[in-house]
């Protein structure tokens, strides 16, 4: 899958994230930001990939967990894990 990055909307602030392997430290990001009422996550599909840890799939982007976020004086939480199942 090459080309332009594509944009998942679903919103938010900004997750960068380090992921160490045995050989390397892979990185992978997901931009967030609040515009009004709408969390938008922008993820680079086309990004490093790295196998799950059952390697029965390779993990574009992760937020490790849940992510906050504070909207009207709540906490919003959300998680997001983007990834491509192994043929």
């Amino acid at each position: 899958m090459r080309g332009n990055p594509q944009v998942i909307s679903i919103s938010t602030h900004g997750v960068t994230g380090y992921i160490k392997t045995k050989k390397r430290v892979r990185k992978f990001m997901i931009k967030n930001e609040l515009k009004g009422s709408q969390l938008v996550l922008t993820i680079d599909l086309d990004g490093e990939r790295r196998p799950s840890s059952t390697g029965k799939s390779d993990i574009i982007a992760t937020t490790s967990g849940f992510q906050g976020q504070v909207y009207k004086g709540e906490n919003v939480k959300y998680m997001v894990n983007v990834i491509v199942p192994n043929k």
